[in-house]
């Protein structure tokens, strides 16, 4: 099982997906340098939680899509609006 694949296709960074593991950042360091064999139970709560099937990396995928364009919207949102009293300042 390479963790470390797991986790980059997640798109999640170490200290992240250690997170969702419950494990320290430094273990999944030494789990995706090969320093130290992946116990059992980490190995069967990643099955779990993201090689159950493509669908979840696609779903956590689109969740974390979805969470970045919802910030650019409003950034948008924001910059439509501070153009528009620009707009508007200069018409005075």
């Amino acid at each position: 099982m390479n963790i470390k694949k797991i986790r980059q296709d997640s798109g999640l960074t170490q200290l992240e997906f250690s997170k969702e593991l419950g494990i320290s950042r430094t273990s999944l360091s030494a789990f995706e340098t090969g320093r130290n064999k992946i116990p059992l139970y980490i190995e069967k709560l990643l099955e779990a939680k993201f090689v159950g099937g493509e669908n979840k990396l696609i779903a956590k995928k689109l969740i974390k899509l979805n969470k970045e364009n919802k910030i650019l919207r409003e950034k948008i949102k924001y910059l439509e609006k501070k153009f528009e009293i620009l707009e508007n300042s200069s018409k005075v």
